[in-house]
């Protein structure tokens, strides 16, 4: 059977052609901005953040911990000898 307007193709049925497309958040709080290792939050041993922007609205969502070499290997060498 040819398909209608490119809605009924690829083995799809007429019902899940219809299928409505979810909503969008638009109302979201951010929880989390920090650095997640080892199964923890901790904060950046830079005291360095970045922000972060919906590429939709170029509107600033929030602040997140910048994570660089220095700190993530100092986070590295405490989970080691604290673990063993």
């Amino acid at each position: 059977m040819a398909a209608l307007n490119g809605a009924l193709e690829n083995g799809q049925t007429e019902k899940a052609a219809s299928v409505p497309l979810p909503h969008p958040i638009r109302n979201l709080e951010v929880q989390f901005t920090k650095i997640f290792i080892n199964n923890e939050w901790h904060e950046s041993k830079s005291g360095k953040n970045f922000p972060t922007f919906n590429p939709t609205t170029a509107e600033k969502i929030c602040e997140i911990e910048e994570g660089d070499k220095v700190c993530l290997s100092t986070f590295f060498n405490e989970t080691i000898f604290h673990s063993s």
